[in-house]
C-alpha cells in the first residue's frame, strides 16, 4: 500500500463518520448523555408527582417512562444508534430512582407539615 492509497482510504473515513448518524464523536456523545441525564430527571419529577396524585405503581408506566424518554431523546439528540439506546435506558433508570425520592421527599414534607 502507497501514500496516496492510504489517504484516499483516511478521507474517505472521514467522509463516512461526517455523514453517518451511527458514529458519535466523544464530544457529541457526552453531550447527548448529558441531555438524556437531564430529560431523566425531569421526566422521573414529572413522574414522581404523578405518583402521588394517583397512588397506583403499574409496570407498564414504567414501560411508558422509558418510551416518553426515548421519544424526547430522538426529538432533542437526532441520533439513533446503540449507544444512545443505552443511554436511554439508563435515563430510564435514573427517571424511576428521582420519580422515587421525589415521592418520598413530597411525603415526608406533607406528613411533617400537617404534623
Amino acid at each position: 500500500m502507497n501514500l496516496k492509497d492510504y489517504k484516499e482510504r483516511q478521507e474517505a473515513k472521514a467522509y463516512f463518520r461526517s455523514q453517518s448518524t451511527y458514529y458519535l464523536d466523544n464530544a457529541t456523545l457526552i453531550k447527548d448523555i448529558f441531555i438524556s441525564l437531564g430529560i431523566g430527571i425531569v421526566v422521573g419529577i414529572v413522574y414522581g408527582l404523578i405518583k402521588m396524585i394517583l397512588p397506583v405503581n403499574f409496570s407498564i408506566l414504567i414501560i411508558v417512562l422509558g418510551y416518553v424518554i426515548s421519544y424526547c431523546m430522538q426529538q432533542v439528540i437526532h441520533h439513533r444508534n446503540i449507544q444512545i439506546a443505552v443511554v436511554a435506558i439508563v435515563a430510564t433508570l435514573l427517571a424511576c430512582y428521582v420519580s422515587n425520592l421525589v415521592s418520598l421527599f413530597v411525603s415526608l414534607h406533607v406528613y411533617a407539615y400537617y404534623r
